[in-house]
């Protein structure tokens, strides 16, 4: 069963580049990819690094934002526990990502 669910998600993978190729500057395909990573699979860091570029696109993802913000507090509160809660209305490094939201 695990095999079945390995080529499915290889399938959709490929699906959504195409959906990439063809639509560059949307940013549904890259989010699209965020959702199919293995959340422990290098971390989290796959997940966090799609959700990033579907922020990053022209027209991002609509919760695009939201979405970085979820997985950053996951990773944050994994390695670094005393550190302060992610905050979109005070967090420099969140508004020079969101270029065009």
């Amino acid at each position: 069963m695990d095999g079945l669910i390995g080529f499915r998600t290889d399938v959709a993978r490929r699906y959504y580049a195409q959906a990439h190729a063809i639509l560059p500057m949307d940013g549904t395909a890259f989010n699209q990819m965020a959702v199919l990573c293995t959340p422990t699979l290098n971390n989290g860091c796959d997940t966090a690094f799609y959700y990033l570029c579907s922020l990053a696109c022209k027209k991002p993802f609509a919760s695009a934002m939201a979405n970085t913000v979820l997985i950053l507090e996951k990773a944050r509160s994994c390695v670094l526990p005393v550190m302060p809660p992610l905050n979109t209305s005070n967090s420099v490094a969140l508004k020079k990502c969101s270029l065009n939201y």
